[in-house]
């Protein structure tokens, strides 16, 4: 048994005694048992404290060997006394107690004569007939061999759901937000359910003291029924991802949670130990079956996601057998393998969310270069319909300038051609070269003044109206003279507002125009000409007291080139045009706003 620091105790005899009493040397009527032990099979019903004696020897000869006692489990709370000596004790040894049953523990012996005579342990253990009330296997042997045994336990009892437990909340944290912000993810939804009544449950693997719950009953009852939610969510949570319509099972399901729960808060308190063990059993029995039938639901699926979680199921089915088959001493394995399984279906949960992720990223890449080659492909089009845009424009420009040079010809030079004409006409002999070559002087002047108002923006604005309209009330006085036809001007000294260049033509072709429709047409006597202005507006009458003419059958007619390049003058600058004729009087009135439409 012995070897250089290595040391293992025999243990001769485990007694168990019921007694509340606080020290051992109080305790009588002890009888056998083995360890592990669970006293509800002895002392069904028993919640309260009860005493353990552990007889034991070292056969170990060397003196430098410390011994250390190794305990599984204390269920709920204890004390361990070598002989009458305190070694260690909980915080809480009456409700709500400390919880011991989860926690293994390695505790250093005092040092004792190799070979002498039996030695005695002694443990207090307060539990309740709930939490299968006991002690749990016991070892004891040299430090390094306790340590090691304590340390390999502390991670098969404890490490390991402390991880499971976190990343269970990291993962459904996660699964949380995207839930929250994709709402049609119910799968999803469930899965973080199900991650809430998971942590509830390990919270009773991990916990070390009863409260805040009252007692350690409440404590076993809410960790039941958080594992009957588990049981609900997680179902529904890999029906929804494997996108399998159940809802005959869905219904059932529901149904079995609900007795359940009311079964753990209502049934009576004799009953209550074996109504949270079957309803335990039940839902361990239905996560098993389910497991199968989504892992046939699951592979049957052509989607790669819903056979992964088949794989995963199908890996947890082959644990949970693992674990039942050493648990039954068929296989010799570490039984808690079926621990593992919450971590395997995080790990495909993680798997999974990153499967999503990475397809997302595909799909916005794909997305941002087929958005690239739309834009590309609008730029080309959107250049195309530019260039035809500057096309139509172009020739809708061509084609205005045209009509406006029309209209300048016809109103300038075709005027100053009628005057000449009639200048000729009128004349009672030959008109001799210098007359000739004055009127032709005038026509190259006209032409030139329609060159000169495309440049219209730039021009030189008269100082007032009168010097404004002096050339062209010289042209006409002279020609009405020779016709028998007075011609009386009333004109604004000054300007209110300067006008445009634009302005001064406009009114110039309009005056123009309408005197020479007077000379040719009217057969009138007299003509009066009034030019005024404010300060927002120019304004411009022209009345004679010819024979008129029908205005409404010469607009309808449209043969009347001089009146409709007039109107298309005025509008051009937002102005206004009326004219009214009759048997002895025509009039002619326009308005114009200093302002031009910038349009």
């Amino acid at each position: 048994m012995a070897q250089a620091n290595t040391c293992e105790a025999n243990i001769v005899q485990v007694s168990a005694a019921l007694s509340a009493a606080e020290l051992p040397t109080e305790v009588t009527q002890w009888q056998n048992i083995n360890l592990p032990d669970n006293w509800s099979q002895r002392w069904p019903q028993h919640s309260g404290v009860a005493w353990y004696r552990i007889s034991w020897q070292a056969p170990c000869a060397a003196p430098n060997i410390s011994m250390a006692l190794y305990v599984d489990a204390i269920s709920m709370a204890g004390a361990i006394y070598a002989e009458q000596q305190l070694l260690w004790r909980d915080a809480h040894l009456q409700e709500p107690l400390s919880r011991s049953w989860n926690r293994p523990r390695m505790l250093t012996l005092p040092p004792s004569t190799p070979n002498q005579a039996i030695q005695h342990l002694y443990v207090r253990v307060s539990g309740d007939a709930l939490n299968s009330p006991g002690m749990g296997a016991l070892r004891i042997a040299d430090v390094d061999t306790i340590s090691a045994l304590q340390q390999n336990k502390q991670w098969q009892h404890r490490t390991l759901f402390l991880i499971n437990a976190i990343l269970s909340a990291s993962l459904g944290l996660f699964c949380a937000c995207i839930w929250l912000l994709r709402r049609q993810e119910t799968a999803l939804g469930w899965y973080v359910l199900a991650s809430l009544a998971w942590l509830a449950f390990l919270y009773n693997l991990l916990a070390t003291e009863t409260a805040p719950f009252p007692n350690a009953k409440v404590f076993m009852q809410v960790h039941i029924s958080a594992f009957v939610l588990y049981t609900l969510c997680f179902c529904t949570f890999t029906w929804r991802f494997i996108q399998h319509e159940a809802p005959r099972l869905q219904l059932g399901l529901c149904g079995y949670c609900v007795l359940a729960l009311l079964g753990i808060w209502a049934s009576p308190a004799h009953l209550q130990a074996a109504v949270l063990a079957c309803f335990f059993f039940g839902c361990v029995l239905i996560l098993s079956v389910n497991s199968v039938l989504v892992t046939v639901w699951g592979w049957r699926s052509r989607e790669l996601a819903s056979r992964l979680l088949a794989l995963t199921m199908l890996a947890c089915i082959a644990l949970g057998l693992l674990s039942l088959l050493a648990y039954l001493r068929v296989f010799t394995l570490p039984s808690n393998l079926v621990a593992y399984t919450s971590l395997l279906l995080t790990v495909f949960m993680a798997l999974i969310l990153a499967m999503r992720l990475t397809q997302s990223l595909q799909r916005i890449e794909a997305f941002h270069h087929e958005l690239g080659n739309k834009i590309r492909e609008t730029e080309l089009n959107l250049t195309a319909s530019l260039a035809e845009q500057h096309t139509a424009a172009v020739k809708q420009m061509q084609t205005q300038e045209r009509t406006h040079l029309a209209h300048d010809l016809h109103d300038g030079l075709g005027g100053a051609l009628i005057r000449s004409i009639m200048v000729l006409e009128q004349a009672d002999e030959p008109v001799d070269n210098a007359k000739n070559l004055s009127i032709l002087k005038l026509l190259r002047s006209d032409l030139r003044q329609i060159i000169d108002q495309f440049s219209a923006e730039a021009a030189n604005i008269p100082a007032t109206p009168v010097v404004w309209l002096a050339p062209l009330r010289h042209r006409y006085v002279q020609l009405c003279e020779s016709m028998d036809m007075s011609v009386s001007w009333e004109v604004a000294k000054a300007w209110h507002t300067p006008p445009q260049a634009a302005h001064c033509l406009t009114l110039y072709r309009v005056i123009e125009e309408a005197l020479t429709n007077v000379i040719k047409h009217s057969a009138a006597r007299q003509v009066n000409v009034r030019f005024y202005c404010d300060v927002q507006c120019l304004y411009l009458l022209i009345e004679d007291d010819g024979v008129g003419f029908d205005v409404a059958a010469s607009q309808q007619s449209g043969i009347s080139i001089g009146m409709n390049s007039m109107r298309t003058r005025v509008s051009r600058l937002n102005g206004q045009l009326t004219l009214h004729s009759e048997a002895g009087c025509t009039r002619l009135e326009v308005s114009v706003p200093l302002t031009l439409d910038k349009h």
